[in-house]
């Protein structure tokens, strides 16, 4: 099939494959309205978009609210942005509306041209009423099978208003109101569990203290970013990825390093179109690298200042970096360690100096200090000849490797 292609673009036939956005549908122009609007496999996730928007309108407030009232269901958002122009309006919502755009526009340059609008009609409401600055936009929906038609217009607000209220309403029955209810508060609770602003849901305000911090913190904040990473135990540590408060990825997954975890919120990433991931292009490359640079340039020496228990857990992740402590109150690292594990056979620690210790140290054998229990099952799945110094018998005599050994060792670690 490749050398077809090839043949055919150089003939100039070859002409791309077609989307099929729905399985078993033809690609016709009259149902891309219904692609548009079906973009998303939650139906809820309206209530997603218009609350991102709200808070990339630089509002300080957003409230949410979902009630019952009249026999419709009504979902409204509310902020106090820099609302939505007249030109917007005519220009990016109304060909949404009229059908002129096609799944085709749904590529990374669509972002911020208010696809996520249109989803506001995947539930079927009977109306969607925007108010913003000085004009109301109020839209139509009727459902005919599996195609909807929208119809719209606009007016003009006899008092201007500051911001934006979209109200979504539906007529359903009083039974299923509290199944919409529990959907909306679970779509917001999910993607906005950090907003940068207020988020009142239902009167009730659900930011929520950001889950990590501990001693080791390391935090790098300039304008459009905050990453904070720290140390961890777990095998697969917690990573979050947001922009402006907004979830794009989060879960329990080695993204920076073993043993490190981080959340970043900034406004140069971007969410894949169907809002499952992250993209991973430039932006979200060089921000791995920031938390790698981070890593290194103050993680690994704060651990390195301090040497406790936990401290020396943390660094078995980082073998480069590691440092263990020894009697005599220096350090060795995890590569001389190894070394003299291959001269002598064996490593040895002890709780407190004894003449076994003093012993090994004037031979150039270091002794370590006293390791927690964590770190010393560590030690022994790499070196299994881990003995305690005052209950072993000295190794035998290497003779000349031990003299070259002794002094390296004076040169080497002792000093470190």
């Amino acid at each position: 099939m490749g050398r077809k292609r090839k043949i055919a673009k150089r003939a100039g036939t070859w002409q791309a494959p077609t989307y099929k956005p729905v399985p078993g549908e033809p690609w016709e122009p009259e149902n891309s309205l219904d692609v548009l609007i079906q973009q998303f496999s939650d139906q809820f996730s309206f209530v997603r978009e218009l609350i991102t928007n709200s808070i990339e309108a630089q509002s300080p407030r957003v409230v949410v609210s979902c009630a019952y009232q009249q026999s419709d269901c009504e979902i409204c958002v509310e902020d106090w942005g820099s609302g939505i122009s007249l030109e917007t309006i005519e220009q990016r919502i109304a060909p949404m509306l009229r059908g002129e755009w096609t799944y085709r526009d749904l590529d990374g340059r669509a972002n911020g041209r208010g696809l996520g609008f249109i989803s506001c009609f995947a539930l079927a409401p009977q109306k969607v009423l925007v108010e913003t600055s000085a004009h109301c936009l109020e839209i139509f929906c009727q459902r005919q099978g599996r195609k909807s038609e929208l119809s719209y217009q606009i007016t003009t607000l006899e008092q201007p208003r500051q911001g934006t209220l979209v109200r979504w309403s539906k007529s359903i029955h009083p039974e299923e109101f509290p199944a919409y209810q529990n959907q909306v508060e679970n779509v917001v609770r999910l993607w906005f569990r950090n907003p940068k602003c207020e988020l009142l849901l239902n009167g009730q305000d659900i930011r929520r203290e950001p889950l990590l911090d501990n001693y080791y913190t390391c935090r790098l904040e300039r304008p459009g970013l905050t990453l904070h990473l720290w140390p961890t135990f777990e095998e697969r540590p917690y990573f979050g990825l947001f922009r402006n408060g907004m979830t794009l990825a989060e879960g329990w997954e080695i993204v920076v390093q073993p043993g490190i975890a981080f959340r970043a919120d900034s406004d140069g990433l971007r969410p894949t179109l169907t809002r499952d991931n992250v993209v991973k292009d430039t932006v979200y490359e060089n921000l791995l690298a920031e938390a790698n640079s981070l890593v290194a340039r103050e993680l690994i020496p704060k651990l390195l200042a301090d040497l406790n228990d936990d401290a020396l857990r943390y660094l078995a992740y980082h073998p480069k970096h590691f440092r263990l402590p020894l009697l005599s109150g220096r350090t060795i690292r995890m590569r001389q360690l190894q070394w003299t594990y291959n001269l002598w056979g064996a490593i040895y620690w002890d709780s407190q100096p004894t003449e076994q210790s003093r012993a090994l140290q004037k031979r150039g054998i270091p002794v370590l200090r006293q390791l927690p229990d964590g770190l010393d099952s560590f030690l022994r799945k790499r070196f299994p000849e881990l003995q305690q110094a005052s209950v072993t018998s000295p190794p035998p005599g290497q003779g000349f490797w031990e003299k070259v050994f002794s002094v390296y060792s004076r040169l080497s670690w002792n000093r470190s």
